[in-house]
């Protein structure tokens, strides 16, 4: 559950190591530890919601 907006969501846990990928916005956890949120943004009400999350989270397209 995101606690910022209320939304149940899925989210990666990933290492450096594993890449990175222009499609997913991501989260610093610490350092070389990121969260990555991708979603179908075809899908207009998965669009919006996880536009929110995006926004009040402070994810990034910004990789490092």
């Amino acid at each position: 559950m995101d606690e910022k907006t209320g939304y149940g969501i899925h989210l990666l846990i990933l290492r450096e190591t594993d890449g990175c990928s222009n499609v997913y916005y991501y989260k610093k956890i610490r350092e070389g530890l990121y969260y990555k949120l991708l979603y179908d943004k075809r899908d207009l009400e998965i669009s919006k919601i996880s536009e929110k999350i995006v926004k009040k989270n402070g994810f990034t397209k910004n990789y490092k």
